[in-house]
């Protein structure tokens, strides 16, 4: 028996070719001889007397001898007919088998995809548990998390409120209830500019437009109470956007500053009893002073000194500001001003005064990186020379109605508290006639920024002195506030405001 067997039914069979062999053992006589090999296409006809055509994954079979009646020595005796009609016969019967172990071999191909897709099954199964015992985990974990929050944010003692883009609130605390003396259902789905104080609104739209450039903003606002008393919150805001960066809304916390401002105010009030109460009334002289703070205490000083020891009994003033505003510097004010002070009234020239303060401020800032600017005009008594220490302050600005031009009176000098042994130098003009404006500041004048963030500048400055020169110094002082208010639009100082007018009017 050769045995034809095509590569592709080796490449199908595999490991089971044996099989097919074996099956081709059981179905020939016993001990006939059987080889074969593979090849890539036989030719045969699937059937017996058939035609020959090209076949593919098959195995044909060439069985070489008598045909099984043949080889019976009875078979002769019978009719000549009977070989044909019982061949069928005799090979249907391995036809069967051969069908049957085709049939097993699938059978059993399909029971191991059988068992291979339930494995996969079961195991895919058990991912899916895995992963929606996982889902349910985190999901529990952050509904813990967000009750957790909830908890916080109920039980903060600041008020807590959440907007949307329009400033509609859509979430809040008890504490912010409480704080502005309205219940939940009062509060929820309202504008909050509706519990703001109508002059702060602006400011406070100000203050959540800057969430926008730095996602967290830190300012002051007043609100509103039931009764519309105004209570003073410091607010802490920040932006609430999506992964696209597109705004969702705001959420901020708010601090009750009503007892800090209280006590702020107390402060204030001692703060504005160290400055001069009143304008100095002087033979020749038309002058006014005015400090206002971008707090309630602040850091800016001025203050008149009359030097009733020196011959030439002369008149002078004094403007500072130390760096930065607040708690702080206005300590530091009430310090500078004592040293001043104790100076001035037993020291001899402008120059020796300020020394001698720098000295003193330095031992006593140095360590806190703290310095103070100062502009220290002397008038004389003829009224005709000014004299002037300038330490890293601002220069003051002189004008002239003969020529209707100002001019700086500049000056070397660093600020005090910087270099204990700095020599000053002082400056001097002479020529001073009626109509003469000298104008001393501090930086938060020139230095106010409008709406649109421009500056107010020292220009500005110089034409209200011109335009105004004719005005009395108290006029000259409110019509500079007003313009400098009227220039900020409405926008909190981020500085403390000083100035002092001296109009020269000799009899």
């Amino acid at each position: 028996a050769l045995n034809f067997s095509c590569g592709f039914r080796k490449t199908v069979l595999g490991t089971s070719v044996d099989k097919e062999l074996e099956a081709l053992k059981q179905s020939f006589q016993p001990g006939l001889p059987i080889t074969g090999f593979f090849s890539f296409g036989e030719i045969s006809p699937l059937t017996p007397g058939g035609e020959s055509i090209v076949q593919g994954a098959t195995l044909v079979t060439l069985l070489l001898g008598p045909r099984s009646g043949e080889l019976d020595p009875e078979a002769g005796k019978r009719s000549t007919g009977s070989a044909a009609k019982d061949e069928p016969e005799l090979n249907e019967p391995a036809f069967l088998k051969r069908r049957l172990t085709r049939s097993e071999s699938k059978r059993q191909r399909l029971e191991s995809l059988k068992d291979f897709a339930f494995q996969m099954h079961h195991q895919i199964m058990g991912e899916l548990e895995e992963a929606r015992l996982e889902i349910e985990e985190k999901e529990g974990r952050l509904r813990e998390s967000e009750e957790k929050f909830r908890r916080i944010v109920q039980t903060a003692g600041e008020g807590f409120i959440l907007m949307d883009s329009s400033f509609t609130i859509i979430d809040t605390n008890d504490a912010f209830c409480s704080l502005i003396g309205r219940k939940n259902s009062e509060v929820v789905e309202r504008s909050l500019m509706e519990f703001c104080l109508p002059e702060d609104r602006q400011q406070f739209e100000s203050g959540y437009n800057q969430l926008r450039k730095n996602t967290y903003q830190r300012f002051e606002v007043r609100l509103v109470d039931r009764d519309g008393s105004p209570i003073h919150v410091l607010a802490h805001s920040n932006i609430l956007q999506e992964d696209s960066g597109k705004l969702i809304g705001y959420m901020t916390f708010f601090a009750d500053l009503t007892e800090q401002k209280k006590a702020l105010m107390l402060a204030g009030e001692v703060q504005k009893s160290l400055l001069p109460q009143e304008n100095p009334v002087i033979s020749g002289l038309d002058i006014a002073g005015r400090n206002v703070s971008c707090e309630e205490v602040g850091g800016d000083y001025y203050d008149f000194f009359f030097q009733q020891d020196q011959s030439a009994n002369a008149f002078s003033i004094a403007v500072g500001d130390i760096a930065g505003h607040g708690v702080d510097a206005a300590l530091l004010m009430s310090s500078a001003r004592a040293f001043l002070r104790m100076h001035a009234s037993r020291d001899g020239s402008i120059v020796d005064i300020v020394e001698s303060m720098n000295r003193q401020l330095a031992a006593d800032v140095q360590e806190s990186c703290r310095f103070m600017t100062l502009f220290y005009l002397s008038i004389q008594a003829d009224l005709k020379s000014i004299e002037w220490v300038r330490a890293g302050h601002d220069p003051a600005i002189l004008y002239d109605p003969a020529t209707n031009s100002c001019e700086d009176l500049m000056g070397p000098g660093v600020a005090l508290g910087i270099e204990p042994g700095y020599s000053y130098q002082a400056m001097r003009k002479d020529g001073l006639k009626n109509g003469h404006i000298i104008a001393v500041g501090t930086d938060g004048i020139w230095e106010t920024f409008n709406k649109e963030g421009e500056m107010f500048g020292r220009e500005r400055f110089r034409q209200l002195l011109q335009e105004n020169a004719h005005l009395s110094a108290s006029d000259l002082l409110n019509i500079i506030f007003e313009e400098v208010e009227e220039y900020r639009g409405g926008r909190k100082s981020e500085d403390d405001l000083t100035l002092v007018i001296v109009k020269i009017k000799r009899p």
